[in-house]
């Protein structure tokens, strides 16, 4: 995915591209070094996908599911590192 700042909005938006498809998703700030975006499911639920950079050389990715927007369900968790 890209990240960019949009000037109009004065929001920072991720654009994905899987297959035919591209996916946008408005970037929150949920602390110094960590992100989230969420995207809608076509069953009616939501995932979330928060990424924290705040160890030296990780990406550490968490993804959640919700079908009521309260209550959330670990889906995924990565850890990236450098080398």
């Amino acid at each position: 995915g890209i990240i960019a700042y949009n000037k109009k909005t004065d929001k920072f938006n991720m654009r994905a591209y899987k297959k035919d498809d591209v996916i946008e998703a408005e970037i929150e700030f949920v602390g110094e070094k960590s992100i989230r975006w969420n995207l809608s499911t076509p069953n009616g639920g939501t995932m979330r996908f928060t990424a924290d950079f705040s160890e030296s050389n990780k990406w550490k990715e968490t993804g959640e599911f919700s079908r009521d927007g309260v209550n959330w369900v670990k889906m995924l968790e990565t850890v990236l590192e450098k080398k």
